[in-house]
């Protein structure tokens, strides 16, 4: 399967190119100037890889994140190692969790406030278009 990294339309082969590129520069840690006409979708080529990374990425950077620095605990039996990292992994699976329940909950009122009227009554045809 081809990737396209969520990009909402299909891509055409230049966008698919600076996709890709986009990605493996992230990828590799490294910096990168890219450039293309005008007009080509230089704007979705470019958020839409990166957020595909950054959602990919997510949870481990969470968990790097959540682990104690090596200068901070010094562990040196394997099984403690091992618990530190089932602890971070754990830490982030939360972190992850939580972000995912702010975010339905802020969608919801988002929905709720769409469905009221300039009076704070609630409109019953608004509630029908915005009803999942």
């Amino acid at each position: 399967v081809e990737e396209t990294y969520g990009f909402p339309f299909p891509p055409y082969p230049l966008q698919k190119a600076l996709m890709s590129r986009v990605y493996a520069t992230l990828e590799r840690g490294g910096v990168g100037i890219f450039e293309s006409p005008t007009g080509t979708g230089k704007t979705l080529s470019l958020l839409c890889p990166t957020l595909a990374w950054l959602r990919r990425r997510e949870r481990s950077l969470l968990s790097e994140a959540a682990a104690p620095a090596n200068n901070e605990l010094e562990v040196e039996e394997d099984w403690a190692r091992e618990h530190q990292r089932g602890l971070a992994d754990t830490i982030a699976d939360s972190l992850l969790r939580r972000r995912r329940e702010r975010r339905i909950a802020r969608e919801q009122r988002l929905a709720k406030s769409a469905a009221l009227t300039s009076d704070g009554k609630v409109h019953k045809a608004k509630i029908q278009r915005t009803a999942p």
